[in-house]
């Protein structure tokens, strides 16, 4: 009878970690589609910048410098150089 009852737990808990699975899939999917809603707006918002940009700016330098002016780096960025005798 023991191993019955065992049995009877373990697949309690199995369906418990699959509905609580399931539950975190679609709210990740959720989640995602969230995101992908907000990189398009921000891309658009991005185009129609670089389109008013382009038309005031006139050159392609001055429109790529600009562009590169708003790239932001984070993070190190030294280089690390090894030496060793031979």
């Amino acid at each position: 009878m023991a191993e019955t009852t065992t049995d009877r737990e373990i697949l309690h808990q199995l369906a418990d970690m699959s509905r609580k699975m399931e539950y975190l899939t679609n709210k990740i999917m959720s989640q995602q589609d969230h995101i992908n809603e907000l990189e398009k707006k921000l891309s658009y918002k991005n185009i129609g910048t670089a389109m008013e940009t382009s038309a005031a700016a006139g050159s392609p330098i001055k429109l790529a410098n600009k562009a590169i002016d708003q790239i932001k780096i984070k993070g190190d960025l030294r280089v690390r150089y090894e030496y060793r005798d031979r």
